[in-house]
This record gives structure tokens, sequence and C-alpha cells, in this order.
């Protein structure tokens, strides 16, 4: 890896250049990497290290239990937009480091190298010796690329979920009846789909999206619908939720007349559902009885 990395910088010294970042007051010079050293997929969300946005609870949750070097790729909200975050396992503490690019090249950068991709740019800290020093207010950062964290056991592709039906609308979106590819060999599961409307533009329904994800992925109770998974390197962001395929309660008793042991059961049951996400700590906001 070494000799791979003093070739490398031999190569590159002679496309040394100065560029100005769009939130640099004085221009950075960066040394551009060549497009054709590195090696990526020709799209960002299908890289494996890649997860979309994610909120900083859950990646500090992620990463503080993870050795030094681990990291991921995110996309955060900030003031002018989204935006790229590398977030590394530092040796005592998680570093969030957004991602840079220049005005005139557009080259995307952290610190001394500057990239056509941002692919390249997490190829090259992770494949060589080279360490990311930043300079964060007055304190160095150093961290190291070691281990990349790859898609998430409650992860799944957009690819993985087909949406066939319409069913209504949720508090952030629509919600469809579809189905969810589990692997080759265990087929497909039916499922409830909830997807995320506004997500390029309505900021904070798509934190409360991937809050409510948050919480529905720890529930494990025979009375609350069961959470198969979350989509969220793309539009549309989606969860993917247990199907019922009886429909609603309401629809229930106003089809048929429905005899009174029975909703005393169903009332139980929801009774049951909803003492224990009071357990857990969740207030549901949605009851009409």
């Amino acid at each position: 890896m070494m000799k791979f990395a003093k070739s490398l910088l031999t190569m590159i010294r002679g496309t040394k250049k100065e560029y100005t970042d769009l939130e640099m007051e004085t221009d950075e010079r960066l040394l551009h990497v060549p497009h054709q050293m590195s090696r990526s997929c020709d799209k960002l969300h299908e890289e494996k290290y890649f997860h979309g946005f994610m909120r900083d609870e859950e990646v500090d949750i992620i990463l503080s239990s993870l050795d030094e070097g681990w990291f991921l790729l995110r996309l955060v909200v900030y003031y002018d937009g989204p935006r790229y975050v590398l977030s590394v396992r530092g040796l005592n503490s998680v570093h969030n480091l957004m991602i840079n690019r220049t005005k005139v090249s557009r080259l995307y950068w952290l610190s001394t190298f500057a990239f056509d991709s941002i692919q390249e740019m997490v190829k090259f800290y992770w494949e060589s010796d080279y360490s990311i020093n930043i300079d964060n207010h007055g304190e160095n950062i150093t961290v190291e690329l070691k281990n990349p964290v790859l898609y998430l056991g409650y992860e799944v592709h957009h690819d993985q979920v087909d949406l066939d039906k319409h069913l209504g609308e949720g508090a952030f979106g629509d919600v469809f009846k579809g189905s969810l590819e589990i692997s080759l060999y265990r087929g497909t599961r039916v499922a409830a789909v909830k997807t995320q409307k506004n997500a390029a533009t309505n900021y904070q329904e798509m934190y409360n999206f991937l809050r409510e994800a948050d919480y529905t992925k720890l529930f494990r109770h025979p009375n609350v619908v069961r959470f198969y998974g979350l989509a969220r390197s793309r539009d549309p962001y989606m969860i993917v939720l247990e199907f019922c395929a009886g429909g609603t309660l309401e629809s229930l008793i106003i089809r048929k007349p429905v005899p009174v042991a029975m909703k005393i059961r169903f009332l139980n049951q929801a009774a049951v559902g909803i003492e224990y996400l009071h357990s857990v700590g969740i207030c549901h906001g949605y009851l009409f009885l």
C-alpha cells in the first residue's frame, strides 16, 4: 500500500493547481488525483458504504460501537441544501467531515487532494496509507479510512421493492401495497410501503420520516406491525412494513356486523400493542376510539 501511495504522489505532483472552495475566503492549494487512478462504481448510490440521509444520532450509535478507522458516507441537511459527509470513527470520538467542492473545476476534497468524484476520494484514502488531516477551528483532526460500514441489516435496495396498489396517504407520504425481494432462495414478501413525499425540498419531513424508521425498526411485538426495511440511498425514501391484508378495523366494522365478543378482542389487542409502545417510550399520535 505504501509503495502504491508513493508512486501515486510522484505521478500527480505535476498536476498541482490552485482552487477556491465555495466556503473559503482564501485559495486552497490542492493536488488533483487523476481520474484513471481510482476504481469505483459509476453511481454513488450503488456504493455499499453510502447510506443516503442519516440522522446524527443513528451515526453516533453505529460508529461509537466500532474501532478506530470505521467509516460511512451519508447525506445531511446543511443551510445551503444537502451535503455529503464522511463520518469516521476516530481514536476517541466520531468525526463528521463535510466534503467540499471547488468552485471552478468542481472537484471534491477534504484536505490536500482533490478528486473528480466522491467515490474516487473514498477509494484513495481507503486503499492508500494517507490520513485525512483537517484543521477544525484550530483543532487538528487526523483520521484514517480502514473499514467501511456496509449496508446495515435493516437497509434494503430500491431494486428489492416493487410498488403495486396505492392504498392511501400517511403522515409523510403515500402508502402502497407492494413486495419486498428477500433473496434469490427465500423469494419475495408482500409488504406495505410508506414513501416520503417532497424529500428534495422538505427536509424537516424527511428528518421525521427517518426518525420514524429508527423507532419502528426496534419494535418487536405481535400486536405491532413489523418493520422489514428502509430504502434511503435515493428518491423516493421508503419504509417497508408488514402488510395487513384485512384492511383497517373501521372498514371491517362497516362492511359487516361484528359480534361484541370480537370487538372486545380487537380492543384488547390494540390496547396491548399501545401498552407495549408506551413501555418503550413511544406515544402513538393517531388514535380514534
